[in-house]
């Protein structure tokens, strides 16, 4: 992924560009090596006030894993449980409340940093703000979407969400998706945020070639939309990752050397939120434009922060 003018994040990369030559060697490119470099530029995404996250609470995202999770399970514990077939739409009347669902212990526990150092998150509280509009209001509106889907049907959905339907081929209603629920800007952050959510919804409608078949894998996406809502987080975070080493590395290393890291780092991180994760909550409950859906959003983010930067 390239960019218009030159990217210049904070002098702060310096170690991360240490890192991903030092884990580019052979010996030491791994999925624990890889999730360490990743995790060290998640941390500093975290700590700097202009890269993305918008305005959270001061000590966001420095929860180990096990809380991290916890918190998302206590807000969705009163959420109703799915039904056993989760391509079929829950029953109105089957809300069963239920526990929050197990989650697995931490990331694994006190391993070496490719660069020898590093030993902990920094554990750094403080508000941060953005000038950017922020990762968390485009994930509220894909919620938003993906929750009406089953409730309006596709059509009615798109229609509300400003797509015009007619002659919409589906192929094309993923990309259709991403560029309406996506803010209209020229910014590199906003740009990074639009192939995040093309990325996740061409991945929901892979295997759609007629708009039935797109409508129901949306549906079936409904009713598993943390995970859906954690791999936007996810996407985006290695969009981000792609353009600092296309900017910064790739004349040395080639531009293959940024997916050799993120591969790897991309399989260790999905496997833990997948240990991570609450079982069987219905979030197209959730209203999303309130303040519940701002907290659900808020915790799922700080959940994949915690498995990303977590010891």
């Amino acid at each position: 992924m390239g960019t218009s003018a030159a990217y210049t994040p904070t002098p702060n990369w310096s170690g991360v560009m240490t890192d991903v030559t030092n884990v580019l060697k052979p010996e030491n490119l791994n999925p624990e090596n890889a999730h360490e470099v990743v995790s060290d530029f998640v941390q500093q995404l975290r700590d700097d006030p202009s890269l993305g996250f918008g305005v959270v609470p001061p000590g966001f995202g420095t929860l180990p894993p096990k809380d991290a999770a916890d918190k998302l399970n206590g807000l969705l514990q009163d959420l109703p449980v799915l039904p056993a077939t989760a391509d079929r739409p829950r029953s109105p009347s089957g809300k069963d409340g239920g526990g929050s669902g197990g989650t697995s212990g931490g990331v694994g526990g006190g391993k070496a940093s490719p660069r020898g150092g590093r030993t902990g998150r920094g554990g750094k509280d403080r508000t941060i703000s953005s000038g950017s509009a922020g990762v968390r209001p485009v994930a509220t509106r894909l919620a938003s979407f993906i929750s009406d889907v089953p409730k309006l049907g596709l059509r009615e959905a798109l229609l509300r969400a400003g797509v015009d339907v007619e002659g919409l081929p589906p192929d094309k209603i993923a990309l259709a998706i991403a560029d309406v629920l996506a803010d209209e800007s020229t910014l590199l952050i906003d740009t990074e945020l639009r192939d995040a959510l093309s990325n996740v919804m061409v991945e929901i409608c892979r295997d759609a070639a007629t708009f039935e078949a797109a409508e129901q894998a949306l549906i079936d996406s409904a009713y598993g939309l943390q995970d859906v809502i954690e791999r936007f987080f996810k996407c985006y975070i290695i969009e981000r990752f792609k353009t600092f080493f296309s900017e910064h590395e790739s004349l040395k290393y080639g531009f293959e050397a940024a997916d050799k890291v993120l591969n790897q780092a991309s399989s260790y991180v999905s496997s833990k939120l997948q240990a991570e994760r609450a079982a069987g909550k219905d979030l197209t409950q959730v209203e999303w434009g309130g303040k519940e859906g701002a907290s659900i959003i808020d915790a799922i983010l700080e959940n994949t922060i915690a498995v990303f930067i977590g010891e």
